[in-house]
């Protein structure tokens, strides 16, 4: 009996291990980033329209016995869930939190959306107190901190989390449709167009990336190596100065040396290029997705 129990413990002990470790996989995975505003502002729509509709159909917290219009105490909710994420994300991308890149993971976006809830939370008890109570006691905040987290935390991490899923398979499958017709040109086939950025052959150039006030040149030496030039210039200059030629832009901040493409692959963020002779991951934007196909 006792080693039954002891071989149950541990049966249990491994999965819970095992369902943590599948936990913090999921938490570091890359999330996938707004392109623009729109995409930022349908988000919030949404999530103020879930406010506002939750709270009128189920009720919670005895929103029914207020004494006042229960639908105009929604809609206002609703209202406050809007501005109070607004505000964040306008202060957020002012201040730089919000950061873009495979750093950016759904653990990342997480802490994130605890700011916004914080902020939703605030603009909530503020539309209380001053629109039905004509006063503001902070000492009863943390009421609204607890019931906006137990209205919004479940719904965004169910959410979030089925975004990344999602987006992740959608671009590796779209990554396992394009690799089989890449083909990787030799050095000698690249010759046949001789052309050069910043005196470095564009047969040898990998990637040009925009780096504040200049761009970065990963380039293969002449000894085989990768190395890396600086330059002060803009991303725009580079692809006037090189139209023509092998180089393309797949993302906002890269151009990509086509020839040199060996492999590409899916994340929740949008496809990753993979380059001859370079470490560099290359990204592909959502919106040049269409053109690597």
């Amino acid at each position: 009996m006792e080693v039954k129990k002891l071989i149950s413990r541990l049966f249990y002990y491994f999965r819970d291990m095992q369902l943590l470790t599948d936990v913090l996989t999921i938490l570091r995975k890359p999330f996938p980033q707004d392109e623009d505003w729109r995409a930022t502002l349908r988000t919030i729509t949404i999530v103020s329209l879930f406010v506002t509709f939750f709270l009128y159909f189920f009720k919670p917290f005895d929103v029914n016995q207020s004494g006042t219009d229960v639908f105009l105490m929604c809609i206002g909710f609703g209202a406050m869930t809007f501005l109070g994420s607004g505000l964040y994300h306008v202060v957020a991308h002012t201040l730089g939190l919000r950061r873009h890149g495979p750093e950016f993971t759904f653990g990342r976006w997480l802490l994130y959306m605890v700011g916004v809830i914080f902020c939703i939370s605030l603009a909530n008890f503020l539309f209380v107190r001053l629109a039905y109570f004509g006063d503001i006691r902070w000492e009863f905040f943390h009421y609204m901190i607890g019931s906006t987290f137990l209205v919004g935390i479940f719904p965004i991490v169910g959410l979030g989390a089925w975004t990344v899923l999602r987006q992740e398979r959608k671009y590796k499958d779209i990554a396992a449709a394009i690799n089989p017709d890449i083909t990787y040109v030799t050095e000698a086939a690249k010759e046949t167009a001789p052309a050069t950025l910043f005196s470095i052959p564009i047969a040898s150039v990998r990637y040009v990336e925009a780096v504040q006030n200049y761009v970065k040149v990963g380039y293969i030496d002449e000894g085989g190596h990768e190395a890396h030039h600086m330059e002060r210039c803009t991303l725009k200059e580079v692809i006037s100065m090189t139209e023509g030629t092998s180089l393309a832009k797949s993302h906002r901040s890269y151009l990509v040396n086509k020839t040199a493409i060996l492999s590409a692959q899916g994340n929740a963020q949008g496809l990753v290029l993979t380059l001859a002779g370079s470490d560099k991951q290359v990204p592909v934007s959502r919106s040049m997705v269409q053109y690597f196909r």
